[in-house]
């Protein structure tokens, strides 16, 4: 299962404007908000969409700024 996936983007700004509207049409609900960081859930227990500013400063592109997390109920998983 996937826990969280996070997209890289160098403009958050035009980022909410683009993925708020799509994701709320789908059912999502923003749950997390600032100026490097926006994320969106389906609900409980539903893998956490997510577009932020990479970490390292750089420009976001094809890798810098990707991540997905899987889930695993416990560390033997």
């Amino acid at each position: 299962m996937i826990g969280y996936l996070i997209l890289g983007s160098n403009d958050i700004e035009a980022a909410n404007k683009f993925y708020s509207p799509l994701l709320e049409i789908i059912g999502s609900k923003k749950v997390a908000e600032s100026d490097t960081f926006l994320a969106w859930s389906f609900g409980e227990g539903s893998t956490i969409f997510s577009i932020r500013k990479p970490f390292d400063g750089d420009e976001a592109d094809y890798g810098n700024g990707t991540m997905v997390a899987l889930s695993a109920s416990s560390t033997e998983e």
